[in-house]
């Protein structure tokens, strides 16, 4: 709040972070490897999935995060040579986002996420759960995001449809041309696909930590 109140507790603000005892006492007044709170760095910061297209989708979400935060700070001062580098900075995280998406996009297939592939019989199925009036839009009638002759299968009644489905067991697939079988077929592919990478990954010669399918087809 005092950022807010005008240039002379801005000032206050800055000299008090300079003053305090921390500051100098338990760093020498070099950086200290903490979040803005204060509170020290952990290995849960790290935020790694495993899976190249989640990671890079987690930085392009930070990425957009930071760029808004370095719009409000630019709300906070009236210093042309602050603005000048926090604009600087605020276009860094534009530039980042488009070199993240850019790589994403050179990822094939890079959704769904993983290995395994949607049931068919869900992936175009959208349930109806509003209580009152609900908002229809391309998230849940129409195309969607799927190719020419693919949409949406809107369900007015979600208890009616359950009791009709047996809990959803007789779903049938609805709004995509893919089958139970496709998909198998191409979970298979794409796991001896990942399995090659993770092989190649491992240079010649080196020590595994595990020989569990290393002669073999990835498990069904």
């Amino acid at each position: 709040m005092k950022m807010l109140g005008g240039r002379k507790e801005k000032g206050q603000l800055i000299n008090q972070a300079f003053l305090n005892p921390q500051f100098f006492a338990l760093s020498s007044g070099g950086p200290r490897v903490t979040d803005s709170q204060g509170v020290p760095w952990q290995g849960s910061f790290v935020n790694a999935n495993g899976d190249l297209t989640v990671d890079l989708r987690s930085n392009i979400a930070a990425e957009s995060r930071a760029k808004i935060v370095y719009e409000y700070l630019i709300q906070f001062t009236t210093d042309p040579l602050v603005v000048d580098t926090l604009r600087f900075l605020m276009t860094r995280e534009v530039a980042h986002f488009q070199m993240f998406s850019a790589a994403l996009a050179t990822i094939e297939p890079n959704f769904p996420p993983g290995v395994l592939q949607g049931d068919p019989r869900f992936t175009h199925v959208y349930f109806n759960m509003s209580s009152g009036e609900g908002a229809r839009g391309p998230w849940n009638e129409g195309q969607g995001p799927w190719p020419k002759g693919e949409n949406w299968v809107f369900v007015e009644d979600p208890i009616k449809h359950v009791m009709a489905t047996a809990a959803l067991k007789k779903q049938p697939v609805e709004g995509t041309k893919q089958t139970p079988e496709a998909v198998d077929k191409a979970d298979h592919e794409l796991s001896r696909r990942r399995k090659q990478q993770v092989d190649g990954a491992v240079p010649p010669g080196a020590a595994r930590w595990s020989d569990y399918g290393a002669t073999s087809d990835p498990p069904k």
